[in-house]
């Protein structure tokens, strides 16, 4: 028995439902570089907010085989900026 479904043709590479880009060559280097800022310290140990901050970071996506859509060594770069919150000495908001 023989399943098949209308779709593009196979390539050499596969984009999950989520637009994630699959490969199965070369190797693969992704580095995340994070800063954290420091916006606010109580002066007391005993505050309900215990530190704020905002997280920054950026994440490349470099590969030694040539991938992706339109072909390449680089693919994508991932933006993320955020606040962060500890409270009671024990919980995190981020």
């Amino acid at each position: 028995m023989t399943n098949s479904f209308p779709g593009p043709p196979p390539t050499r590479h596969h984009r999950t439902p989520r637009g994630i880009n699959l490969q199965d060559r070369g190797l693969i280097f992704q580095p995340l570089v994070r800063l954290d800022w420091n916006l606010y310290k109580p002066a007391a140990t005993n505050a309900v907010i215990n530190d704020g901050y905002v997280t920054t970071a950026v994440w490349n996506d470099a590969d030694t085989a040539r991938s992706g859509v339109q072909p390449g060594h680089w693919n994508e770069i991932d933006f993320t900026a955020g606040p962060n919150l500890k409270f009671l000495n024990d919980g995190t908001l981020e």
